[in-house]
């Protein structure tokens, strides 16, 4: 959420003294007014000398789960990382990636310290072992990393006066015991911190913690999303001060400063997001981990953490319908996508229709990758999904419905 805040800090032609008003809550704190505008000028004009020999940054995220004492007494004492995730910020492209990793994942901790489930480690080690398993699991560099507090996120949304969210179906849930409340309607609305956290935590559905960090990187856009607004800079000075109150970080107040300058004007669409994904695993003492697909997370990590864009293609799978009446033409769009690096299928055909004009349907958020697919083909156009084209656990990213309009130009009339 720290590295969000960044985002609207300052915008392109503000005066000098403005400048200063706005930056003041990020400089070093009891510096004199001549290192203060030191730190804000370096910041301003040179950002990029904030990270001297840095193209890109990875930085660690974690947020913090609670222990309850025998009493019910909530703490964070060698507390497990109940969110994880890694931001990669490519100074130069000015690009946002964003890969979390399931609580649950199965790995080998760092230094020999054993195998458990990657949010053990900072229970185990803290900040160090987890940064150390992070690392050594994604294999880059991790260059920072943010702590954010038990309550840190409900208290930043709560200092942004909530957040708008579309929440996408009736939620109801109860625990006690982890003084967990969800109840909420489906429906576009704006909801307080108490309940965009509840929101993002909910997970009891069919897609159980993958669909908790789906809707935990929905927030992040909201967020991201609701900091570009003109109101926020009227209360700027009091969502840093809840920002440095609810997070621990490595970074220095210059160097958010500068992240604040590189990157204010990044658009909610420019942040790419991801999740490790693998399979169900149980081990011989009877915990369910989660073992990693190591191909996808190659693909994952070279596509959102180092900024290599080929890995995408092969992330999404497209599920392609021949609703043209034109035999063979669903094979070849396969094999035409295919050659771009897609993950390409053929569903059933739309037997009996011949439907003039291609459709290509985004059914999970790849807006980008369907405007592409869209430019391949003849006058196909990217289409809402209808009633009967929803997302399915496992199923396709996007649909390709082939009319005769495309199946002209890439098959032959039966």
């Amino acid at each position: 959420m720290r590295v969000l805040l960044g985002i609207l800090i300052v915008g392109t032609g503000i005066a000098a003294g403005a400048i200063y008003h706005l930056s003041r809550p990020f400089v070093t704190p009891g510096a004199g007014l001549g290192e203060q505008v030191r730190e804000i000028r370096i910041a301003a004009t040179n950002p990029r000398d904030a990270f001297p020999n840095k193209n890109r940054l990875h930085i660690l995220c974690l947020g913090i789960d609670a222990n309850h004492t025998p009493q019910g007494i909530m703490h964070t004492k060698n507390a497990r990382s109940d969110t994880i995730f890694v931001i990669s910020l490519d100074l130069d492209a000015k690009r946002v990636g964003m890969l979390s990793v399931p609580r649950d994942t199965r790995v080998e901790f760092a230094y020999g310290r054993g195998t458990d489930k990657v949010n053990a480690a900072h229970a185990i080690g803290g900040v160090p072992l987890a940064k150390a398993t992070v690392e050594q699991f994604l294999g880059v560099e991790i260059d920072h990393y943010v702590v954010i507090k038990m309550y840190g996120t409900k208290n930043m949304i709560d200092a942004m006066g909530g957040v708008v969210i579309d929440v996408e179906k009736d939620m109801d849930y109860d625990d006690n015991w982890g003084n967990l409340h969800i109840h909420l309607k489906k429906g576009r609305q704006r909801l307080d911190g108490e309940q965009a956290v509840g929101y993002a935590r909910f997970r009891h559905d069919a897609e159980s913690d993958f669909g908790r960090m789906r809707r935990q990187q929905q927030l992040v856009k909201a967020v991201a999303r609701q900091l570009m607004t003109p109101s926020t800079l009227i209360n700027l000075d009091k969502l840093v001060d809840t920002a440095m109150e609810n997070t621990i970080t490595d970074l220095s107040r210059s160097q958010i400063l500068a992240l604040a300058h590189l990157f204010y004007n990044v658009p909610p669409e420019r942040i790419y997001t991801g999740t490790i994904a693998g399979y169900d695993y149980r081990a011989s003492n009877g915990i369910w981990y989660l073992d990693p697909s190591e191909s996808k997370k190659e693909a994952l990590v070279g596509w959102l953490l180092r900024g290599e864009e080929w890995y995408r293609n092969g992330l999404i799978t497209v599920r392609v319908h021949n609703a043209s009446g034109v035999n063979g033409v669903a094979s070849t769009l396969r094999d035409i996508l295919a050659d771009q690096g897609y993950h390409a299928i053929i569903g059933r055909s739309e037997r009996g229709k011949r439907e003039p004009l291609t459709r290509v349907i985004d059914l999970t958020g790849k807006a980008e990758a369907a405007q592409e697919i869209a430019r391949l083909l003849p006058n196909a156009r990217v289409d809402q999904p209808a009633d009967d084209e929803k997302p399915e656990a496992g199923g396709p990213d996007i649909l390709v419905k082939i009319g005769t309009d495309c199946a002209k130009a890439i098959g032959r009339p039966s």
